[in-house]
């Protein structure tokens, strides 16, 4: 359907009679050939399972699946595993679809399972990509799959929150994005979580949206299907979770027909109504509409039943069922109310127009429509976030389009606003919204940084893991790290705030210090980190940062910005940094009297670890070269290292075509070089003597490409 369609859908939907509608939803599935002549029947029905932890749900329901077939004549429930291990379950989800679609054949029922935080992953997942609900929207949204999509009559959500998460009075953290990350996180090792703590961040702010919940993108990506999952803890392996199909199974033959037996005393056999309520179930969409409304109504009602233990007649309890009432269920999208539907249906349009479009316009046409339809931004605006954040050359002009068009477009700005301020949005996600919303408005966003400032004080608050050895655990580490990059990101860390996160714990001083970078502020962040930490322990590991800091400085480019080299001079006078760190300074600085070479043997280290700033390594060459104190061995031991590392070619191109003194290099070579003639020739010398003869022809290239300005530079000239 085309972007500009729309407002003749709505239309036409709006002021269809119920008799006509079902008229056409017939008309519908004969095209598309799901309703078979008269008396025919499918042979086959298909449950398809996409185990991402473990596969007892599948190996039950397959065992299970055996018994219905005794009681079956003309049809067969086929049972199959596609979540292969060794692939991605996006590279088995497509390799299906295709099977499928080649064969003619459909999932009649789909089983996701796994845990769940907006994406399904677990141990059987080698990938570790997950299976997301944004990908099934891609997927359904590209017109060789749709079709498959729209054929899925029943879909099992089995891990937790997969259809959200309810509001529960008095339950502050049920729908906190940043709670859930945190909890979720400190356990990743013991649930196979290989997700970095961002990625999380996002999947929850997207589980736990009661704007766009998940239980409306399922209905959306699977139009047709019946949708049953959980909002809260499903239940896991202890709690048996895969006996929840078969209890689900045996509750819809209790609805259905009152004398049909509660329990699944075994798996080797079946009560032909339990078989009888699963069929009807998989082939729903072969009934007229209004059994299939009757069947969705029921079907719902037993899946909440199989999570409430509630005393039956004659039973003191249901007994399939579990102890476990953070369930939920939703009819199909195409069984909704037709006012309930249109928005549904325009929701979709305008999805796959964003993530799947075929003309620059698209996108551009999406925002137009959002102008008269403000109803619909809530279900959009993530799409519209991952459509602005591509940086695919091809999509640029529509992207800058469409940011000025929102520059414009005030109600998706206001809810852009809302998104910061809702506890349901992670603190990571929210850095995201922010940045949208100052590149489209051109200034700070104030009470949208205060909020996310907000977040990130309750979140340091929140219990660190620790090793046995006292030390922050790899996963708080990586939390709090990231959470810290999304404050420098929109360079909102403060020596104030910096101060204020370091003391809820003594450990996070020193891993705030190693995501600084050398500037006027971070230097006064470092200097209240260093005010603020009494334990010896953690000095030295602040000093360590220092050194690391060390490592970043960009001398030549100080020189200039005298005021910052000022700034740094005066912080490596703080009393609890280290002499080793004020001797290191020293060196860098030339001054030879001071400078012996104990102090200066850390200079080689520096050079060797950081091999990204060729003006800085310059700098630092010309200070150890002319120290005194250091003999011509450490330096032609200093020029191996370098050459080990580095690409003296594209080095040298550089730095003459930047205007860098390049004879300073050539000069203290060709030293080293003389000397080591007076000394022993090995395989190290020889190697750094073809780098010599191909550095002087690169520099000859280099001075003959460079313009008048910088030749004259370099000559001196």
């Amino acid at each position: 359907m085309k972007v500009y369609q729309l407002v003749c859908v709505e239309f036409f939907l709006f002021f269809l009679t119920p008799t006509i509608e079902a008229q056409v939803a017939r008309h519908e599935r004969s095209e598309s050939g799901e309703e078979t002549r008269s008396g025919s029947k499918k042979e086959e029905l298909h449950l398809c399972y996409f185990s991402l932890n473990h596969e007892k749900e599948f190996t039950v329901m397959e065992k299970w699946s055996k018994a219905h077939n005794q009681n079956l004549r003309d049809k067969k429930i086929i049972v199959h595993e596609y979540q292969n291990k060794g692939k991605s379950p996006e590279e088995n989800f497509v390799a299906m679809m295709n099977e499928h679609m080649q064969k003619g054949i459909s999932c009649d029922g789909l089983v996701i399972s796994g845990h769940h935080t907006g994406s399904f992953f677990g141990s059987r997942d080698d990938s570790n990509k997950g299976l997301s609900i944004e990908m099934l929207e891609k997927l359904s949204c590209d017109p060789q799959y749709a079709e498959w999509f729209n054929k899925v009559n029943a879909l099992w959500l089995q891990g937790c929150r997969t259809l959200g998460a309810n509001i529960v009075a008095g339950n502050a953290n049920a729908v906190n994005a940043d709670f859930h990350t945190d909890r979720v996180f400190n356990v990743r090792e013991e649930d196979n979580l290989n997700f970095s703590y961002t990625q999380l961040s996002q999947m929850f702010s997207e589980a736990l949206d009661q704007s766009n919940p998940l239980s409306s993108r399922y209905m959306r990506t699977f139009p047709r299907a019946s949708v049953f999952g959980w909002t809260a803890t499903a239940p896991g392996e202890k709690a048996r979770s895969e006996m929840s199909l078969p209890y689900f199974i045996a509750n819809l033959a209790k609805v259905k027909n009152d004398s049909a037996p509660i329990s699944v005393p075994t798996l080797s056999k079946s009560h032909p109504s339990h078989t009888q309520a699963l069929v009807a179930l998989l082939q729903k969409i072969e009934l007229p509409n209004y059994q299939q409304g009757k069947l969705e109504k029921q079907a719902i009602l037993a899946w909440l039943a199989h999570g409430q233990r509630e005393k039956l007649k004659g039973l003191a309890s249901n007994p399939s069922s579990f102890q476990n009432r953070d369930l939920n269920a939703v009819p199909a999208m195409y069984s909704s109310d037709p006012k309930e539907l249109l928005p549904m249906q325009q929701t979709q349009v305008l999805t796959c127009a964003l993530k799947n479009y075929t003309s620059p316009e698209d996108p551009i046409q999406v925002i137009k429509i959002l102008e008269k339809k403000p109803n619909l931004i809530p279900f959009l605006i993530n799409s519209i976030v991952s459509f602005l954040a591509n940086d695919s050359p091809m999509d640029a002009s529509s992207r800058d389009r469409v940011r000025e068009i929102l520059k414009h477009h005030q109600p998706i700005l206001n809810f852009i606003n809302e998104r910061l301020t809702s506890d349901q949005v992670g603190v990571l996600k929210k850095v995201d919204f922010l940045t949208m919303l100052e590149e489209i408005e051109g200034k700070k966003n104030t009470a949208g940084r205060a909020k996310i400032i907000d977040s990130v004080k309750r979140l340091f608050t929140m219990k660190a893991k620790s090793n046995a050895d006292g030390t922050l655990h790899s996963d708080t580490r990586m939390a709090r790290s990231e959470t810290v990059d999304s404050l420098l990101k929109i360079d909102a860390l403060t020596p104030e705030l910096a101060t204020e996160l370091a003391s809820n714990d003594k450990r996070y001083a020193a891993l705030i210090a190693e995501k600084l970078r050398p500037s006027k502020q971070n230097l006064k962040i470092l200097s209240v980190l260093f005010d603020v930490t009494e334990d010896p322990q953690e000095i030295k590991n602040l000093n360590s940062h220092v050194n690391y800091l060390l490592h970043d400085l960009d001398l030549t480019k100080m020189r200039i910005e005298k005021a910052t080299h000022r700034d740094f001079n005066a912080f490596l006078q703080h009393p609890k940094i280290s002499n080793e760190m004020k001797a290191m300074h020293r060196a860098l600085r030339g001054v030879r009297d001071s400078a012996g070479p104990v102090e200066l043997r850390t200079v080689p280290s520096i050079l060797e670890t950081d091999l990204k700033n060729h003006d800085r390594n310059q700098e630092i060459m010309r200070r150890y070269f002319q120290n005194p104190g250091v003999t011509s061995y450490e330096k032609a031991e200093l020029r191996s290292k370098l050459y080990d590392h580095m690409p003296i070619e594209e080095k040298m191109i550089e730095a003459t075509e930047r205007g860098i003194d390049t004879e300073l290099y050539l000069s203290e070579l060709q030293k080293i070089e003389s000397e080591w003639h007076m000394t022993s020739l090995n395989t190290t010398y020889l190697k750094n003597n073809a780098y010599l003869k191909s550095t002087c022809s690169v520099l000859g290239w280099a001075l003959t490409q460079a313009p008048r300005a910088l030749k004259n530079m370099v000559s001196g000239s």
